[in-house]
């Protein structure tokens, strides 16, 4: 069994592109090197769009992995979440991952002649808290239609990372 590698230190940047034993045509963020970076700009048009994300956190120092309804609140993303959930415990000030994703769906019978849109996947990496709904927010989810139940509360996250590649 080969040793871990080191971990980053606290503070250190994100690595990004390939790293040194991977070669310069592999890209790490999905793992076939074929996809092209995308613009800031483009990657909250994308979201805009979306009205579920995966958000990934860490439980009991454990990886967790939830599907849950997003609103766009700015330069933030705010999630709902259970009371009480494991994502809204690791809410409070932890760092979360946000991803969302994209593109062509298949035709049953048959290929399309139509061109396909391109797939495409955004990243969003941040800090993560638990709000209360002012009325900016509440207007937001108003107009993408995502209902809000009784029990749920609001994470925000701040995009300190946004990172977006279509294929």
């Amino acid at each position: 069994m080969s040793p871990l590698p080191p971990t980053a230190p606290v503070g250190a940047a994100p690595r990004r592109g390939p790293g040194p034993d991977l070669g310069p045509d592999l890209d790490p963020g999905d793992g076939t090197g074929d996809g092209t970076e995308v613009d800031l700009a483009t990657c909250w048009r994308l979201l805009s769009g979306v009205r579920r994300v995966r958000v990934a956190y860490t439980s009991g120092a454990l990886p967790a992995l939830d599907a849950v309804p997003v609103v766009l609140d700015g330069s933030t993303l705010v999630l709902l979440a259970r009371a009480g959930s494991t994502l809204a415990r690791a809410a409070h000030g932890g760092v979360v991952a946000v991803q969302a994703d994209g593109g062509p769906v298949p035709v049953l019978g048959g290929p399309s002649t139509a061109p396909a849109p391109a797939e495409w996947s955004v990243t969003v990496t941040g800090r993560a808290e638990v709000v209360d709904v002012d009325g900016g927010l509440a207007a937001a989810m108003a107009r993408t239609g995502v209902p809000r139940r009784p029990g749920e509360v609001l994470v925000r996250v701040h995009a300190d990372i946004v990172e977006g590649r279509r294929r």
